[in-house]
């Protein structure tokens, strides 16, 4: 499994198969200091611009939701109008935003838009924070695996570039 797939595979499913219209995930972003978008489906290019355009205004649910560790759900948004700017056509959609969580850490934040007509009840918003556990581990896994990785490789190059170095001492 590579992150990449875990996300799209995930989004696919909350989009395809548990009727989200639009589905987004954020995962921290140790340079930037931010947590960025690294996986969508359902969301259009200039959604995404707005999306990012106010979360550098200040009007950060992403941030939010990773600082309270808690989801933000909005459950009918034609009555919410802090993110009509994103979603048209309001009436009868929920919002939720949740956190992706592993080993006691937040390593992302999901949200997800329904269809209109489809509010969320409490118990769909219960299974989503449930497949946020399951997605968070998956993430934090793989990172961890590609961590993994990277140490190897460097450990490989620093364990050859000191047999080169040795031989050239040796010849001399």
């Amino acid at each position: 499994h590579d992150l990449q797939a875990i996300m799209d595979f995930t989004l696919n499913t909350l989009v395809n198969k548990l009727g989200m219209a639009d589905s987004l995930i954020f995962l921290w972003d140790e340079p930037s200091q931010y947590y960025a978008l690294r996986a969508h489906n359902g969301v259009s290019q200039e959604q995404i611009e707005t999306i990012e355009e106010r979360r550098r205004s200040g009007f950060d649910f992403i941030q939010q939701v990773a600082d309270s560790d808690q989801e933000l759900f909005v459950p009918n948004l034609e009555f919410d109008n802090r993110v009509n700017w994103t979603w048209k056509n309001l009436k009868d959609r929920s919002y939720i935003s949740f956190p992706l969580k592993s080993r006691g850490k937040i390593v992302g934040v999901m949200e997800a838009v329904t269809h209109n007509g489809h509010i969320l009840s409490s118990q769909e918003v219960e299974f989503l924070k449930a497949i946020g556990q399951q997605v968070g581990s998956a993430i934090d896994n793989e990172l961890l695996i590609e961590e993994s990785r990277l140490n190897e490789l460097e450990s490989s190059t620093l364990y050859r570039f000191g047999i080169s170095i040795s031989k050239s001492l040796s010849m001399n």
